[in-house]
């Protein structure tokens, strides 16, 4: 089977989150990995990089590190990171895990993962303190993409708040829980798509540091940054 057809076989999404290398690695180069819970947290962390290295050079450019073979993304689908604590220990690589809060019983198990890979002095894991990581977008940057002011709480789901404010405003006699399961499923992707592609590249930093007040997202960068000069320097 030709490469094409391979390549032509493979879903968008996996290919956007597979590492952009533009130039051949170096065998011996050590690299460091990323493990974030899906696709779209790749995109929000690269584009947010991009936007906060306007106002400081000390931020990642995490798509070059990522089109250098410097840093790989792994994706690992959600569910349990537990089983994803230790996986990748063997390989003696620098790591950084960003799992997702989620729901009360499910931030047991990510609290219990982290601790897992922060036991390891080349691996750091971070639990964010909201429930996902759209949840550190500003209502501003969320408006101006959706034409909806939504709220929510640290604990509840962005993706359903803009969902049922958006068929409100298009469809105001149609409920959510109306739509098929194949039709909620679509509408979540769609939202989630424009979140970490359109909203969060239309962040600023201010916005930021209002929507983000604990400065977690910086944090997380500057591990990576941290994680990145120690594999090529230390």
């Amino acid at each position: 089977m030709r490469a094409g057809m391979i390549r032509r076989g493979v879903p968008s999404g996996i290919r956007a989150a597979a590492p952009r290398r533009k130039k051949s690695i170096d065998t011996d180069e050590r690299l460091t990995l990323v493990l974030v819970e899906g696709i779209y947290d790749v995109e929000f962390l690269c584009r947010i990089s991009t936007v906060l290295r306007h106002v400081d050079s000390a931020i990642p450019d995490l798509r070059m590190l990522e089109e250098t073979g410097r840093l790989i993304f792994v994706p690992f689908g959600g569910g349990d990171p537990g089983f994803w604590a230790a996986r990748f220990a063997p390989l003696g690589l620098s790591e950084i895990h960003i799992y997702d809060r989620e729901t009360v019983a499910d931030s047991v198990l990510r609290f219990s993962a982290a601790a897992i890979v922060n036991r390891r002095s080349n691996a750091r894991a971070f639990v964010m303190s909201k429930r996902s990581i759209e949840s550190y977008l500003h209502p501003d940057a969320i408006e101006a993409a959706f034409r909806v002011r939504v709220t929510c709480s640290d604990d509840g789901s962005i993706v359903d708040e803009i969902a049922d404010a958006v068929l409100n405003r298009t469809c105001p006699h149609l409920d959510r829980s109306q739509l098929s399961r194949r039709g909620r499923r679509r509408l979540k992707l769609q939202i989630k798509r424009k979140l970490n592609h359109d909203v969060v590249s239309n962040m600023t930093p201010a916005l930021l540091d209002e929507s983000d007040p604990r400065g977690e997202v910086r944090s997380w960068l500057n591990a990576i940054a941290e994680a990145v000069a120690c594999d090529f320097s230390c």
